[in-house]
């Protein structure tokens, strides 16, 4: 990993790491000042030679100091007894309880290369630290020279109070706190970082969304972007249509679980009536993009009144659930790569919002096709659906037989042989001159641009 997505990783986690860091800092400090202070007294003791009578005898007790070191920790080991202790604390002013006598130390330790001892008491009281020092150079400096007379010890420097604390060491303890948060937080964030960064790849490397079991977003963009370049090198027509699926207030109520299968139930629908080069994806909610390649305007548009009159007649059942799905949608259609494929999901987005506005099983389309490749679809009026048509079927399956591979189509032949078949349905066409058009259909041009808007819910 380069130092680069370290620090994204760092910053992607700031807000676990600063809050992780800041609760270490704060245990830290209130673990330390909840422990007991301890004070520090020192004292130091210098060992000399006392030989009566001088001449030789001195010159051999000083030799005899200077070359055995144990004399020197013998002293330490008598000064710091417990029976020293004992004496000492006798003769303190106050006397502590048994709890607070454990939480007293003496050590004695011998200077290197010299014959000074240093007499160390830590304690939690700072006067009785200075006193219990003071009673020890008293009892110890007597009891050894009552035991070593020719080597007496005596004070060399008085008891001393350290001003600092011995424990706890606050600065000390909020930078370990700092360190320790800081560690733990990095550690936590690249630890996700490593079990996500698996998770991710296999998305990135799936195509299909497994909640509708259909294609997902991502697959779905990079398809429509290689649609469109082959429309664009062959001048052929492509299609896209958004599709929303909805229902009544008490299909939300139903549980997820209930919800999603019902949903993909009613997308199996919609892929059984599509041909084979057709892709379904999941757009976003319970919203789906259907591609249509090689198909000009108005045969997608039957494609998708055949799915909405489906819709219409088809109850979806899952377990002891049936529910009656409603569908909207929009459709956009281009030749020669006209649109790019954020531009065509923006139109087709467009249309969408529009036929929602107008009602259920509405379907707005719009056709962008610049018009020297413009076909006519021979059909000028509105298209209305009889719902009890005995020969929907019929038609749809006759519409299956006689649509090959899409790319193998021209846009003049699918759009000559194939509406004569959609047109014997039971969707009927009503010619402007019979019947004027209602007023909910409208019919707006702008531009190289014209909205068709087809009112699938409206009757005979």
């Amino acid at each position: 990993m380069e130092l680069r997505n370290y620090i994204a990783v760092v910053l992607s986690n700031l807000w676990l790491i600063i809050p992780t860091t800041l609760a270490a800092i704060a245990i830290t400090a209130v673990f330390s000042y909840q422990q007991t202070p301890i004070y520090e007294a020192t004292a130091t003791y210098v060992t000399r030679v006392e030989v009566p009578g001088g001449g030789d005898d001195v010159i051999w007790a000083t030799e005899t100091l200077m070359g055995r070191q144990r004399i020197f920790v013998t002293y330490c080991d008598i000064m710091s007894s417990g029976t020293i202790i004992d004496e000492s604390f006798s003769l303190l002013s106050t006397q502590p309880t048994p709890q607070e006598r454990g939480l007293f130390d003496v050590n004695c330790t011998v200077m290197p290369e010299s014959n000074v001892l240093q007499i160390t008491t830590q304690g939690p009281s700072a006067g009785m630290v200075q006193q219990l020092a003071t009673a020890i150079s008293i009892v110890g400096t007597a009891r050894v020279n009552d035991l070593f007379q020719y080597f007496p010890v005596e004070q060399l420097d008085s008891v001393r109070l350290n001003d600092d604390l011995v424990s706890p060491n606050i600065p000390l303890n909020l930078a370990l706190g700092l360190a320790t948060g800081l560690v733990m937080s990095l550690a936590i964030a690249f630890l996700q970082q490593y079990l996500r960064s698996p998770q991710e790849e296999i998305e990135k490397m799936s195509i299909s969304n497994t909640r509708f079991n259909v294609y997902n977003r991502r697959y779905f963009n990079r398809r429509l972007a290689e649609e469109i370049n082959r429309s664009r090198i062959r001048n052929r027509p492509i299609s896209l249509g958004l599709m929303q699926i909805g229902s009544n207030e008490d299909f939300f109520l139903l549980p997820q679980q209930t919800q999603d299968m019902l949903i993909r139930r009613a997308v199996l629908l919609i892929q059984e009536d599509l041909r084979e080069a057709d892709i379904v994806a999941h757009y976003v909610d319970y919203t789906f993009t259907i591609l249509l390649p090689e198909t000009p305007l108005n045969e997608a548009r039957r494609i998708l009144l055949d799915i909405h009159e489906l819709f219409r007649t088809q109850i979806m059942t899952y377990s002891d659930y049936r529910a009656n799905l409603i569908v909207t949608s929009g459709l956009i259609a281009t030749s020669g790569g006209d649109l790019d494929a954020e531009a065509m999901l923006t139109e087709t987005e467009a249309a969408l919002r529009k036929a929602v506005k107008s009602g259920d099983y509405h379907l707005a389309t719009k056709d962008t096709t610049p018009r020297p490749f413009m076909t006519d679809s021979g059909d000028d009026g509105v298209t209305v659906f009889i719902s009890n048509d005995t020969r929907f079927a019929e038609r749809r399956s006759a519409r299956r037989n006689s649509t090959d591979t899409s790319e193998n189509r021209a846009v003049s032949s699918s759009a000559t042989a194939i509406a004569p078949a959609r047109q014997t349905g039971r969707r009927k066409v009503i010619k402007p001159e019979d019947t004027p058009l209602r007023n909910n259909t409208s019919k707006k041009s702008s531009g190289s641009s014209v909205w068709h808007e087809d009112p699938t819910n409206d009757r005979d």
